[in-house]
Order: structure tokens, then sequence, then C-alpha cells
């Protein structure tokens, strides 16, 4: 609903697929080292940063002094260790992010017109879209493995990722 009222493109992390529809017009898709072009490219670009409970990590942002270099950041943590542990923001805020987005709906903040940027973050998407071809039935990638696991268990299967060394 943030996004939406606001028209605030968004990125993800890994562990954050699926807190924005993959459709939704303003999902731009995951950031860092293994994000598409476009939520990259916004995190690039952008001129303030809302951090909602994602650590800010070496896979995000792999050159912190590079990261975000024009914008305002904000990072809201439930856990107030990772406030400025990698990323240092302009404003740290240790709570449930589920309560500072219902303090902003109740405040009803209002957002500058930006439109230009909204077009921009979406003809990135459109001109580097985050695709495979998906006509390869030997399983040499990940997402075809997805695909047809999803197709024998009728979706109802349920997978999850990771990242790191275990």
């Amino acid at each position: 609903e943030f996004v939406t009222k606001h028209q605030i493109p968004t990125v993800t992390t890994l562990l954050g697929l699926g807190a924005i529809p993959y459709e939704h017009p303003l999902f731009l898709g995951m950031g860092g080292m293994h994000g598409s072009y476009a939520s990259n490219m916004a995190l690039t670009e952008c001129d303030l940063l809302i951090n909602l409970g994602s650590r800010f990590d070496d896979r995000l942002a792999s050159k912190p002094d590079a990261f975000a270099p024009n914008a305002k950041i904000v990072h809201v943590d439930i856990d107030p260790s990772e406030i400025n542990k990698v990323i240092d923001t302009d404003l740290g805020i240790v709570a449930d992010c589920k309560r500072v987005l219902e303090a902003l709906f109740s405040e009803n903040v209002s957002t500058a017109p930006h439109e230009q940027w909204i077009q921009y973050c979406k003809a990135n998407k459109q001109k580097h879209p985050f695709k495979y071809d998906n006509d390869d039935s030997t399983f040499s990638k990940p997402q075809i493995a997805i695909e047809y696991i999803g197709k024998i268990t009728h979706g109802e299967a349920i997978v999850t990722t990771d990242v790191g060394q275990h």
C-alpha cells in the first residue's frame, strides 16, 4: 500500500522477495550482485533510500563507500546492531517496520512529484528485463528446475533460499 500510495520504485533483497508482487509496476527486482539492472541503477541514482528491515551486506553493497552516493539513507531495523553496521545512514530508526509504516500512514505524509524518476526506473526495467530463456529441457538453469517443480506439484511446492556458506 505504501509503495502504491507514494509511487515509490521498490527494490528488495533475496529474503524480501514476495513482499511486493513481482508484477507490481513499481517493483524493480532484487538489488545487489545477483540483482537486476533496473534495481541497481535505482539504488545508485536515487536521492532517498528507505531500507525497511533489510541488512546492508556485501551482496547488496559490495563497495560501501560507493553505495547510493547521492542518497539520503533511512534505515529501519528492529536490530540496533544493523544500523550503521556497513552503510552510514542519515537516519537510523530502531523499530518494527510495520509500526513505522503505520505511523507514516497515520501522519498522511505527502510525496513530492517525481514522475520523471518513476519513468526512468520503469524504462530501465523494460530495456533490461530480468529474464531467461526457458527453452532448455536439461535443467542447466536453476529457474527451469524451479519451474518444473512448480508444474509437477501444481504450485504446491515450498522452495526456500538462502545465501552464504552452510
